[in-house]
């Protein structure tokens, strides 16, 4: 496995262990009002992969590909 896949399966483990720390029951409640939530997080994560998964995959596939912005705001 390359440094880089390590690297990244290392960082999701210390991710994961870090909300397991979270009750489930908290993890909507937010810490402060303009605060995002252990669960918002989690789903922006989830947004994210998703998002620049289809980038690469389009800068590799197109022959002239467009990066095209997204508000993350608008997701919740």
């Amino acid at each position: 496995m390359s440094e880089r896949l390590e690297n990244f399966n290392k960082r999701s483990k210390d991710f994961l262990d870090a909300l397991a720390l979270i009750p489930e029951a908290r993890r909507g409640e937010s810490p402060a009002a303009d605060a995002w939530s252990a669960a918002f997080v989690v789903h922006h994560m989830a947004d994210s992969e998703l998002h620049f998964a289809s980038r690469f995959l389009h800068a590799l596939g197109d022959e002239n590909p467009n990066v095209v912005p997204f508000d993350e705001e608008r997701y919740p």
